[in-house]
């Protein structure tokens, strides 16, 4: 039965679930590969799977709004293709406690989502980056409205946004940024607070490597600032 379910694929009512969450499964090594074909799931929780080291390479199903990780030690990156991330209508995306993270994106040219609405990264210790270095790779979400990056002892510096130009709006929703105790944040692109027109709520903390604020601060890009 266990063999012919692995043929068929999962039965349709596991097909058909809206939340999953997995929780203190210690030798789990990978998610379903199937997982791209829940076309009903919305909600995604993983929480203490120390042996999770990595999401399936076929993505997460298109419907996903909410995912959120936590303790899961081995995870060193979230996406690994750039198709998940192109066809992806991921909302919210909370990742905290997973100490073998990089990177959130491992691919080359690949961003965030762009239906991205809140970011909280929490205590990656090894995170160095959002994105995968690369030439010209920049942060383009235009429903970012809240940033949270806390304990990232490693990361070194935000993702360029392109300047509001040309309606090249990618943050005109962000409304809240919050960086605290990245010690090493080294410089935040000044595209942030170009873009950012209705950025509301700017919360730096703890970030001792951080030499100056960006130009755009002395202008008047931050209108909505309070």
């Amino acid at each position: 039965q266990q063999q012919q379910q692995q043929q068929e694929g999962l039965p349709c009512i596991v097909r058909r679930l809206e939340h999953l969450t997995i929780h203190n499964c210690e030798k789990l090594e990978k998610l379903p590969r199937m997982l791209h074909s829940f076309t009903f799931l919305g909600e995604l929780y993983v929480y203490k799977c120390p042996s999770l080291s990595s999401f399936p390479e076929t993505g997460f199903p298109c419907t996903l709004k909410t995912l959120r990780i936590g303790d899961c030690e081995a995870l060193q990156s979230l996406f690994g293709c750039l198709t998940q991330i192109n066809d992806s209508n991921l909302q919210v995306l909370d990742v905290r406690d997973c100490p073998s993270l990089t990177c959130l994106i491992s691919c080359r040219g690949g961003g965030l989502p762009p239906t991205l609405k809140e970011l909280e990264i929490i205590r990656c210790k090894k995170l160095e980056a959002l994105l995968v270095v690369d030439e010209g790779m920049e942060i383009t979400c235009p429903s970012l409205e809240f940033v949270l990056i806390m304990d990232c002892d490693r990361l070194k510096y935000l993702p360029d946004a392109l300047p509001n130009n040309n309606n090249n709006n990618n943050l005109r929703n962000l409304s809240g940024l919050y960086l605290y105790g990245c010690k090493n944040l080294e410089y935040i692109p000044e595209g942030w607070f170009h873009s950012a027109t209705n950025l509301a709520h700017l919360d730096i903390r703890g970030c001792k490597k951080l030499k100056a604020l960006p130009h755009g601060l002395q202008t008047n890009y931050l209108t909505s600032l309070q």
